[in-house]
């Protein structure tokens, strides 16, 4: 039976009496005696609960009732708790006793002021360091006024963690935990393609980052951020690069042998020795940069630039001409068109270039009537430049067409590098066999001369034609030649016979062989039948086994070149038991050195700008939760 004195205490907000010697405590349901006073009530508050400001005197059990005075208010219990928040910097200056009566009731009656608890304090804690982790946003923001000024109004309970705080202990916990769940995931994989990516701090620093790839069983796809690496000038070379990644690799415990491929960007050739010549590692060019390094060399020629630099100067004149853009828009909305502003390339990324050709074109009757009503002098083109621009779009279309292939996907497989280039020179050769404007003319030659000498070693790479020949959207139909099918095929078979034998192997020592069930066996009536029945059902040799494996393989029809090769093996790997454990193996390998969306979008051109103003511890902890931490 509960006590039936008048409950005034603050305390009694957040603790239920269970009778006249125990109470429940509200927020963790803990049991405290309170037989003599509450003291042991409010120090349990005071340890457990600090973030819980009581309301004193406003929490009100009468003689009659055990009922909070305020009949409309939930009841609290263990699911719903209810305080009642009052500001320490505004106490009660009056007694309920001197108030009205009316007053005294309101005054009895608990308010709902929000209040930030302990779970509610970590969940707004976490959701403030997204900023950090996700968006890059630096530290420095938490005392900006404007921001302390935001969050107040939000919730003015809310005690925004000092830079300190967030530097030195959160984001080192956060790292941490990461860092452990990431060891784990990589402790189950067996091959890796390493992707590098380079760019420059604030403070010119060059830094590099690392990331393995990997699929596990199920054929999923994963991606682990391993470090962050600042290489100052006087590192910067073969023999400095080459240690610093073999340490990266052994810290994390993984086998050289385990790395199937490396990819990086064209940006440091120190890199890219180090990788071929210290290390010995199989190497690719980031395909994205490889083609924008080829159609950037090939428009260097100065017809070219003079009519790209007129077409520049009429768009950013457009753009920046209040009259002349209404005009524009105006004009297409008469002629029943739907209205298309003018696009400005990017400094850097050709199918920028790409894209506002194609709208210049798209825009060229509105462009040239609204041209000559303005007294401006703006360049104009003649009718040749216009047929040579033509021309031009023309011939960067199936580069065009490269990047929408590219693109399509969080990461490009290395499997496309043979059919997407092998189509590229197909169509490049055909352009070129047409007739264009000289300028155009001297435009293909350096695409052909700019393929071959950046792309045309990739017969060297088998590693590229076994992930093909791996892609059940290709396998051979994409290789150029008969002599290079068959020697690819030579070593699939050769690495199928080896899943073989080393299965067979594994089979043979998990069967116990007993000596007496032997000699039984031996004397059974039936030995000699089972022995010439065994002997005639032969498995037949590895390489035997490995030749109908791959040859039912490739005797299958090709999937779409629009489905999931990765859910195909998936679903296949039972069929194709051995050539699946090679598939899991290679077809983690990529093109590309960073995630496509990276490479030709504006989210993308924003996180490497936020990036690059990261000092080198920033650097390291926040790029590895960003990467490898879903927040």
């Amino acid at each position: 039976m509960t006590d039936k004195r008048r409950k005034t205490s603050g305390v009694w907000q957040v603790f239920e009496p269970i009778d006249n010697e125990f109470a429940t405590c509200n927020i963790c349901a803990k049991k405290l005696s309170y037989k003599t006073s509450i003291s042991n009530l409010k120090k349990h508050m005071q340890c457990k609960h600090s973030a819980a400001v009581l309301q004193e005197g406003a929490y009100i059990i009468t003689q009659e009732s055990t009922n909070v005075v305020d009949s409309e208010q939930p009841s609290t219990s263990s699911n719903t708790l209810q305080f009642s928040i009052v500001r320490e910097s505004q106490p009660h200056k009056k007694k309920i006793s001197n108030m009205p009566i009316q007053k005294k009731q309101e005054a009895m009656q608990p308010k709902e002021i929000p209040r930030i608890y302990a779970q509610c304090k970590d969940n707004i804690n976490k959701k403030l360091l997204c900023l950090f982790i996700k968006d890059l946003q630096p530290f420095s923001v938490v005392t900006d006024e404007g921001f302390k000024e935001f969050v107040r109004a939000l919730n003015p309970y809310y005690e925004i963690p000092s830079r300190r705080v967030i530097s030195n202990t959160f984001i080192p916990a956060i790292y941490e935990e990461c860092f452990n769940d990431t060891k784990a995931l990589l402790e189950k994989a067996e091959t890796f393609c390493l992707t590098i990516d380079t760019w420059t701090c604030m403070n010119t620093t060059k830094c590099i980052g690392i990331t393995a790839h990997s699929l596990d069983n199920e054929f999923n796809f994963k991606s682990v951020f391993l470090e962050c690496c600042p290489i100052p000038e006087v590192s910067n070379t073969t023999t400095n690069l080459a240690n610093a990644l073999r340490k990266i690799i052994s810290d994390w415990e993984m086998d050289e042998k385990e790395i199937l491929l490396t990819v990086t960007d064209n940006n440091d050739a120190n890199i890219k020795k180090a990788i071929e010549t210290e290390l010995k590692w199989e190497h690719f060019g980031c395909l994205a940069h490889t083609i924008n390094l080829i159609v950037k060399d090939s428009l260097v020629l100065q017809p070219i630039q003079i009519i790209l630099n007129k077409i520049r100067a009429i768009v950013y004149y457009f753009k920046t001409n209040s009259v002349a853009n209404d005009e524009l828009r105006t004009h297409q909305i008469q002629t029943g068109e739907i209205p298309l502003k003018l696009i400005l390339d990017v400094k850097g990324q050709w199918n920028s270039l790409y894209y506002m050709i194609q709208r210049f074109l798209e825009l060229e009757e509105p462009i040239k009537t609204i041209s000559g009503l303005l007294h401006t002098d703006i360049p104009t083109l003649v009718k040749s430049e216009w047929q040579i621009i033509n021309e031009l779009y023309q011939i960067l279309k199936p580069f065009e067409d490269i990047i929408k292939t590219i693109t399509a996907e969080h990461y490009c497989a290395a499997s496309l590098v043979v059919p997407i280039l092998n189509g590229l020179n197909n169509v490049v050769v055909a352009l070129n066999g047409k007739h264009w404007s000289n300028p155009n003319k001297q435009v293909l030659l350096l695409l052909l001369k700019g393929l071959s000498e950046r792309l045309g070693n990739i017969e060297q790479n088998n590693t590229l034609f076994i992930c093909t020949f791996l892609d059940p959207r290709f396998k051979t139909l994409t290789f150029s030649n008969a002599k290079k099918t068959d020697s690819v095929k030579k070593l699939i078979i050769e690495a199928v016979s080896s899943k073989i034998s080393e299965n067979d192997i594994t089979e043979v020592e998990d069967v116990p062989i007993s000596e007496t069930n032997v000699e039984e066996e031996e004397f059974s009536i039936w030995y000699s039948f089972d022995k010439r029945v065994s002997e005639s059902q032969s498995k037949g040799t590895s390489v035997s086994r490995a030749i109908i494996e791959v040859q039912r393989y490739l005797q299958d029809p090709v999937i779409s070149r629009h489905q999931n090769p990765l859910s195909w093996w998936n679903t296949n790997k039972a069929i194709y038991p051995h050539l699946g454990l090679l598939a899991q193996e290679f077809l983690c390998c990529l093109a590309c050195s960073v995630p496509c969306e990276r490479l030709y979008s504006k989210a993308g051109q924003v996180f490497c700008e936020r990036r690059s103003r990261l000092n080198e511890d920033e650097n390291k902890m926040l790029l590895f939760i960003n990467s490898n931490m879903k927040l």
